[in-house]
């Protein structure tokens, strides 16, 4: 498959759909009527509403999936309306073009379906889908900087040599105030205000807000850049040099989590086309960390990020080698190592085997591990930044994730409140979801 072919549509598109909701709602509406021209064979004269439905239906068939081989399972939602309920984007969207397909050989299917309330059901089920993907655009970035704050504090800990959190909390090594971020949501904003401002992915821009926050704090959460990894400064440093835009290290030392950390806006940005999210999550890694477990590990979360935007079950999420893109990881394989991060073996493992450190598949790892071993975004963020060490970015890279996918509904709104300058974050984050609008 041409991952460059399959699209999700996006909130514009949900939007042209539910324009049909008042008319299915309505009483007075008539769907359809049946004409005897020919003793045997009557036909259907659809309503000038439904042939302009079933012609966006096929407009909008994005997915390009095998619809008689799914025939079966969509079968199975239509037997049973209350599946509807937790179907995701990608089966309604399926269901809806499965329906207009299978009108060719079942002639009043569709005015069947109409009849019956599934289609309403349907809409209803992407009216809802509409809300979590706004709910998932904020929680991903807000998930982020809170998770980056509650484990600041614990940032250079060893694991046992501290009382585990359960809220924000101040102090550490730079000595902020509960709710402040760090350089993990400082380069997450410079990434979004770059994506937003320049309408696309340019790493010359984003080089130079990364340097402008590290020479003059710009974006930073008291105006200072006062923690930078070292393979970012030194990228910086290249950057500045030679102007080269991808000036990331690629040697056995530079496999770090700093690219990682801030991968968020990218997934949120290019929503709509999850082959390029996952393509330009691993550039976006690019530009300080070029090797390549960095660059894969932006790739797989881009997609497991995109994932639970769309509304991919935990369980399908965490799946061995899940793509949003089908069979993407057969074409474009990820690093081994990576490779085993995907296939679920965090899955088996428990602290000390699991740790937050500054490796990337370590901090990978830990934060898949907290996500999948919680059943909240509360739970997973306390384990992920309780494992001390690199807490705040592993923190950052549990809460895109489990933001993306709880919600900022899902993320506790005393946390929410005491964190510091959410103006900023907001103002990012409705840039983001303005380019899906």
């Amino acid at each position: 498959m041409d991952s460059k072919q399959v699209q999700i549509p996006g909130i514009r598109d949900i939007d042209l759909f539910l324009d049909f909701l008042p008319y299915l709602k309505s009483k007075d509406s008539s769907f359809y009527e049946l004409v005897d021209e020919a003793p045997q064979f009557p036909y259907y004269v659809y309503s000038p509403e439904i042939v302009d439905l079933i012609t966006l239906i096929n407009q909008q068939n994005m997915f390009h999936f095998d619809w008689v081989q799914w025939s079966s399972e969509a079968s199975n939602y239509l037997e049973d309306p209350l599946q509807l309920e937790n179907a995701n984007l990608t089966t309604v969207m399926n269901l809806l073009f499965t329906m207009v397909r299978a009108e060719r050989f079942t002639e009043g299917l569709m005015g069947e379906m109409v009849d019956k309330g599934i289609v309403l059901k349907l809409l209803l089920r992407l009216e809802k889908i509409r809300s979590k993907i706004i709910d998932g655009f904020h929680g991903a970035l807000l998930g982020l900087a809170i998770a980056d704050s509650m484990g600041a504090p614990l940032e250079f800990k060893n694991p046992g040599t501290f009382q585990p959190v359960n809220d924000m909390t101040g102090g550490g090594t730079h000595n902020l105030s509960p709710g402040m971020w760090t350089d993990d949501t400082s380069m997450a904003l410079c990434l979004a205000e770059s994506l937003i401002e320049k309408g696309d992915f340019d790493p010359v821009d984003q080089l130079q807000r990364y340097l402008r926050w590290f020479q003059e704090g710009y974006l930073s959460v008291n105006g200072h850049c006062f923690d930078i990894g070292n393979t970012t400064r030194e990228a910086l440093r290249i950057f500045q040099e030679t102007g080269e835009p991808y000036p990331g290290l690629d040697h056995e030392l530079s496999a770090g989590n700093g690219s990682l950390m801030r991968l968020a806006p990218v997934p949120l940005f290019y929503f709509t086309q999850p082959g390029k999210t996952i393509e330009l999550s691993g550039q976006s890694s690019r530009t300080t960390h070029n090797h390549i477990l960095a660059v894969d590990a932006c790739r797989y979360m881009g997609s497991l990020i995109n994932g639970a935007l769309v509304g991919f079950s935990k369980e399908e999420l965490l799946s061995p080698h899940f793509s949003i893109v089908p069979g993407y990881w057969d074409e474009h394989p990820l690093a081994e190592e990576i490779d085993e991060v995907a296939s679920g073996s965090y899955q088996e493992k428990e602290p000390p085997e699991i740790r937050g450190r500054g490796y990337v598949v370590k901090s990978l790892e830990a934060a898949l591990w907290a996500f999948h071993q919680s059943e909240s975004f509360r739970e997973g963020c306390l384990l992920a930044v309780n494992l001390g060490e690199d807490a705040d970015t592993t923190g950052a890279i549990y809460g895109q994730l489990a933001g993306a996918f709880y919600g900022k509904s899902g993320i506790p709104s005393e946390w929410i409140e005491k964190l510091a300058c959410k103006e900023m974050i907001h103002e990012k984050i409705k840039g983001l979801l303005a380019h899906q609008m």
